[in-house]
């Protein structure tokens, strides 16, 4: 093929690439804000918008060469926004079986479509014969158990525990691994649809310009721009989540309390002198502590002290979308360091993308700090210079601040390797003792913050609280009757107590969570696949070993603990084994290339690799996009409507008591409250407990205007 027939090639795949961003970036918008005709709903819009760009995606591509991948791609497109209108909104991710609405009912027809699609390409490309090749390179054994574990993963065991009949709850395990084969034929009918001139062409041009995994020699022309464009799109994309989707209020109690604590940091303060008896009735949240003529969060500080300097330096959520940011570079330089620029671009690419890391960025939860701590400290680790070892030991000392058990987990790992390593190489010792210093100057500070609240240097507020709460061991690890709070709480905690069963069932919700969250291949679920390909195909290296450490350490405590996490945004108890998980996925990535090279030829590896991008590229931004319409926004209730009243200018130095509908009303309420009150040009914001108890309450305060707000019942 000459020059000129290549340069045609990629211009006009550059079509195809953009229609597939514009994709992103539209759904994304449109559904965050159900834009649309009045007449549709939000999930409606989201649909209309997916389905407009497939067809947009499809004539792009229909003049070219590309006329059969478009098409397979549009079904993708289609057919994966189809999918995800099936699922109900939830915690468990449920399909509509039973009773779908007139809308699912609509769709039904283009997940028909993306199958009929993939079935024809599939049986006049793939003879029987070479199937029963491929199968048999990779072992039928190997092959059923990459299966087994994907069907292992199709329905939640917690939804027993709720009350979920086995018959349900197998039809729903039934039709997600169906749909997980049809999107698996998908991906295979995309590879082959790839015209071969074309992406023979693409694919040289794109090695002349990036490096992949186990791609050896010179630096490529775009490898020092990737990781920066990665982090960009990071950033901007947590960003119009965390303003779109998450309206830059807390969505969830945790988050109220983060926000109020950095208020008071911002102003040097630990805690607010308590309110009178009347207004401190209508102030009680869960998270805030109220004794000793004092008020304050309970939450630990590492997180609110980060807000606080956002508080100081601009907008205080916009430290997340920074933080997810600087995880991507991090990420990206660790890898390089420890493996090849080939794999810090795939890991950092697969980060960038992931919507389980975008959607932690766009909230108020502290996890896209800890990554950004984490892999910042294993960077550091890379230099020489005992600087650079402070800096490690201060930034898991922070990490401890800000997840205690993290902290010492991840950093105490880190340590140890650090350790080991020195007894081989004398030379490593002053970088051991300058990282251990790091970590105690910072990490104790947590000693003395305890010792202002609670009076204990070992004793945290949150303990204190949870103590009092439920009572002495109730928030600790481990298995009894007195774990966990007193009353259940519904399908994250659905009986009293804890079981080896129930940590062995969160376990496993938490894992299927992952399959859908992690790359946003929800629809099948299984984009943990790639881990599990790893371990029934893949030679493992000292990488691959301490990356599964890693792994282990995380997750495996967490049986012993009685909360299911997973159900705002996504297996958060996991978020500091998203760096393993990554790696080992692009190892499985790998390992199926390898097979399939085995098999077919390199050509078939190649265009199974670039299938998987595409398939990526148009899921994760489809999956975002879908999560923060149906689940995100106005998450329990929570919403941004009190914010006009708290700039109001009318509202300045009032008392505004809120009929609450829900908990969200005054939670949503509560986060625009000045703990310390110093700032008298904006209300204080109160709960309404009737007449009798919110004239007490205006009594006891000199505000010279009462203004009453909401719809909902007076708070009894």
């Amino acid at each position: 093929m000459t020059a000129d027939a290549r340069a045609a090639s990629t211009n006009r795949l550059a079509w195809i690439a953009g229609g597939a961003a514009a994709l992103g970036a539209v759904t994304a918008i449109a559904a965050a804000r159900g834009l649309g005709p009045a007449a549709l709903s939000p999930l409606q819009a989201f649909w209309l918008v997916c389905a407009l760009a497939a067809g947009a995606l499809a004539a792009a591509a229909w003049p070219t060469r590309w006329r059969l991948a478009g098409a397979t791609a549009a079904s993708i497109v289609v057919g994966s926004a189809s999918q995800l209108v099936w699922i109900n909104d939830g915690w468990f991710y449920q399909l509509a079986l039973r009773a779908p609405d007139t809308t699912q009912l609509a769709v039904a027809p283009f997940i028909a479509l993306e199958a009929a699609i993939a079935a024809v390409i599939l049986m006049r490309a793939t003879p029987w014969t070479r199937a029963a090749h491929i199968l048999a390179t990779f072992g039928p054994v190997r092959t059923a158990a990459l299966f087994g574990l994907i069907a292992f993963t199709a329905m939640s065991w917690t939804l027993i525990l709720n009350g979920i009949g086995p018959r349900n709850l197998a039809a729903q395990g039934l039709a997600f691994f169906a749909l997980f084969c049809i999107h698996l034929a998908a991906l295979a009918a995309l590879a082959i649809a790839w015209p071969a001139d074309a992406f023979d062409a693409l694919r040289i041009r794109l090695s002349e310009r990036v490096s992949l995994p186990g791609d050896i020699g010179a630096e490529r022309q775009w490898d020092r721009r990737l990781p920066w464009a990665c982090a960009a799109f990071t950033f901007v994309a947590a960003a119009a989540l965390a303003l779109l989707a998450f309206e830059a209020v807390p969505h969830v109690e945790d988050e109220i309390a983060y926000a109020l604590q950095a208020r008071l940091m911002a102003q040097g303060a630990l805690f607010a002198p308590a309110p009178p008896q009347p207004v401190s009735d209508a102030l009680s949240f869960y998270l805030f502590q109220n004794e000793s003529g004092r008020w304050f969060p309970v939450t630990m500080p590492g997180w609110p002290a980060a807000l606080a300097l956002g508080l100081l330096l601009g907008p205080f959520w916009m430290i997340n979308p920074l933080c997810a940011a600087l995880s991507v570079l991090f990420t990206h330089g660790v890898v390089r360091k420890l493996a090849d620029v080939g794999y810090a671009n795939a890991c950092a690419g697969l980060l960038a993308l992931s919507p389980f890391a975008l959607l932690s960025a766009g909230s108020l939860m502290p996890h896209a700090l800890t990554l950004a701590l984490v892999t910042g400290a294993w960077l550091a680790l890379t230099r020489k210079e005992l600087l650079f070892a402070i800096l490690a030991g201060a930034l898991m000392g922070w990490l401890f601040l800000v997840r205690p058990l993290e902290g010492v987990t991840i950093g105490g790992l880190t340590g140890f390797i650090l350790l080991f390593l020195a007894f081989r190489d004398k030379h490593i010792w002053p970088r051991v003792f300058a990282y251990g210093a790091g970590c105690a100057a910072i990490g104790v500070l947590l000693f003395p913050f305890n010792m202002a609240l609670t009076g204990e240097p070992l004793r945290t507020a949150l303990s204190a609280y949870t103590e009092a709460l439920w009572g002495p061991a109730a928030n600790a690890f481990g298995f009894g009757p007195d774990r966990g709070p007193p009353d259940t709480w519904g399908g994250i905690d659905p009986r009293p107590g804890h079981s080896a069963l129930e940590g062995i069932v969160n376990f496993q919700n938490t894992l299927r969570t992952m399959q859908f969250e992690l790359f946003g291949w929800a629809a099948a679920p299984a984009s943990m696949a790639l881990v599990f390909a790893h371990g029934l195909w893949g030679r493992w290296s000292r990488l691959d070993a301490l990356a599964a450490l890693i792994l282990a350490i995380v997750i495996v405590p967490l049986i012993f603990y009685w909360f299911n996490d997973s159900f705002y945004i996504g297996a958060r108890y996991w978020f500091m084994a998203l760096l393993p998980i990554l790696w080992l996925s692009v190892r499985g990535a790998v390992d199926v290339m390898e097979k399939l090279n085995a098999a077919l030829g390199a050509n078939a590896a190649a265009r199974f690799g670039a299938a998987l991008c595409a398939l990526t590229l148009i899921c994760a931004p489809i999956f975002t996009a879908w999560r923060g319409i149906t689940h995100i926004h106005e998450f329990r209730g929570y919403h941004d409507e009190y914010r006009a009243v708290a700039h109001d200018p009318d509202a300045r130095g009032a008392l505004v008591f809120v009929r609450a509908r829900i908990e969200g009303d005054f939670g949503s309420a509560l986060f625009f409250n000045d703990p310390l009150q110093l700032n008298r040009d904006r209300p204080l914001f109160l709960l309404s407990r009737g007449e009798e108890a919110d004239a007490a309450a205006a009594a006891s305060l000199p505000h010279s205007k009462v203004i009453v707000v909401g719809e909902g019942p007076v708070a009894p």
